[in-house]
């Protein structure tokens, strides 16, 4: 009996042992070899600031890629400009509106000018030859990437004299 059981035994490890996978462990092999992977140029966004009745700065020079952020800064009083009818267009917008709801003149004057000290004045970003024409209420900011070289000139068309460029190299 005892020569079944180690018999059996035997047999028993032979089946394990022959239907048992055989599994290939591989180390791991020493490289010296580098991975780099190339970078995309990511732009920088240059800033200006509308303020006082300029671009500051307005000549800027760029690179392909860079954008530009545009933030209007200007908090002017009305009385220290003037526009076609006198009046900013914030100020004008004030104005008809306290009249068109029954108010008398004196008293729309005074809304309109409150409301323009509190508002500041409205700008716009416009550029020649590009689809671009932004309008910028006081604290506002329009960014734009320039993806092509070249001469890119700039102004607002609610005060042309203000007026800008930049250049992307």
């Amino acid at each position: 009996m005892k020569q079944i059981i180690a018999i059996a035994m035997v047999v028993g490890v032979l089946l394990l042992v022959g239907c048992s996978e055989q599994v290939t462990v591989q180390e791991p092999v020493a490289n010296d070899e580098v991975h780099t992977f190339d970078s995309v140029p990511v732009g920088i966004t240059h800033r200006v600031l509308i303020d006082s009745g300029k671009f500051s700065p307005a000549d800027l020079t760029i690179k392909a890629g860079d954008s530009v952020e545009f933030v209007n800064m200007d908090y002017r009083q009305v009385s220290e400009f003037d526009n076609y009818d006198g009046r900013r267009l914030n100020e004008r917008e004030a104005y008809e509106d306290c009249l068109a709801n029954g108010g008398n003149r004196k008293v729309c004057d005074q809304n309109a000018d409150a409301k323009s000290a509190e508002m500041g004045v409205r700008h716009t970003i416009t550029f020649n030859g590009l689809i671009v024409d932004v309008e910028l209420p006081p604290g506002a900011s329009t960014t734009h990437q320039f993806s092509e070289k070249g001469l890119f000139q700039y102004f607002d068309t609610y005060e042309p004299g203000i007026q800008g460029s930049i250049l992307v190299q």
